[in-house]
């Protein structure tokens, strides 16, 4: 799928936000130690992805009532749902110089016909020496998920979920700086993580 960059400035792919606290000393610790034996910007996507992916637990998985929010916190408790996971995910690029946004899907919450939508988060990655951004989901490869990013062919795409338009499902081609406020307003002002993924999260990006 053709991406479309929401902020025209590249480098508004880099800003630290309150979320996105790429500066505070836990992350900066702990990218040193992540990309101690890292060569190249390819070297830290895969570095940084497999640990998000794989060491941050999804909160769906694991019953989880924890709202973590920002990358701190996630790095901190080590769990978080997809929006959360995306901003870590985020925070340790920018912190490498990467240019890194946000992505979304609208899903169906289940496969048996269920015509109820969630919005899902994921992340789009500049690749600088082919000029390109390609999809990476970091959402965790439970239940027979298989997200994948490849470094040896950077622009291959291999999502936790493919979309099905015949069922309403969609892939929003823009990549955002920050999270929307249609999808931080759950993440901000709900107490409880479970009840938020059930009943509050947004079912569109769009106004």
């Amino acid at each position: 799928m053709r991406l479309s960059q929401q902020n025209e400035n590249l480098a508004d792919y880099l800003e630290e936000t309150y979320l996105v606290n790429y500066n505070t000393a836990t992350l900066q610790q702990k990218a040193a130690q992540l990309f101690a034996h890292s060569i190249t910007d390819i070297d830290k996507i895969n570095t940084a992805y497999e640990f998000v992916r794989d060491s941050i637990r999804h909160s769906a998985d694991i019953n989880g009532h924890r709202i973590t929010k920002t990358a701190t916190e996630v790095l901190l408790y080590g769990e978080g749902m997809c929006y959360s996971k995306t901003i870590l995910f985020t925070a340790l690029l920018r912190s490498q110089g990467i240019h890194i946004g946000f992505c979304y899907q609208r899903l169906t919450r289940d496969d048996q016909g269920n015509t109820e939508y969630d919005i899902h988060a994921l992340n789009a990655v500049y690749i600088a020496d082919k000029k390109a951004w390609v999809r990476i989901d970091p959402r965790g490869n439970t239940n027979g998920r298989n997200a994948q990013f490849y470094p040896g062919d950077p622009l291959r795409e291999q999502l936790a979920y493919t979309v099905r338009p015949d069922v309403g499902e969609i892939d929003y081609p823009g990549v955002y700086t920050r999270h929307p406020d249609r999808v931080l307003y759950p993440l901000l002002r709900c107490k409880d993580c479970l009840e938020m993924m059930a009943y509050h999260l947004p079912d569109r990006l769009e106004e």
